[in-house]
């Protein structure tokens, strides 16, 4: 896995807090994420938060409004007020959305969110690269 985008934040709120926020309430990662415009959790796993395995449909802006896309994703790692990551298929690219959390403080949070993708290509990569991070 190659690493292709990060970012770092400092929040003033306990990490609980932000992995709630973050996590279990992924359904409204429209409100957080950048060209993210719909997250539904798929058939049979409405239940309330986010687990190892759980599956969503995502559906995401296309540059310059063009078209949605809307995408199965897949929670492939989850540790509670630490971390999950979610992963989709793409232009055969199968990027991996990584979230990470950890306290620095009682009522400090630093939040890492970083996207990986396998070797699968230059132009398939550089071309989810573009679509992704490049409006």
């Amino acid at each position: 896995m190659r690493k292709i985008y990060g970012h770092q934040l400092i929040i003033n709120r306990p990490v609980e807090d932000i992995f709630f926020y973050l996590g279990h309430t992924f359904e409204n990662a429209s409100v957080w994420m950048d060209g993210c415009r719909r997250v539904v959790a798929q058939p049979g796993y409405e239940a309330y938060g986010t687990w190892l395995g759980k599956k969503y449909f995502r559906t995401m802006a296309m540059p310059f409004r063009l078209f949605n896309l809307k995408k199965p994703e897949k929670c492939v790692a989850f540790e509670n007020n630490k971390r999950f990551v979610m992963t989709t298929e793409i232009l055969n690219v199968q990027p991996h959305w990584n979230y990470e959390m950890r306290s620095i403080g009682g009522n400090k949070t630093e939040f890492n969110y970083s996207v990986t993708v396998g070797n699968n290509g230059f132009f398939p990569v550089c071309l989810f690269s573009h679509y992704s991070f490049g409006r």
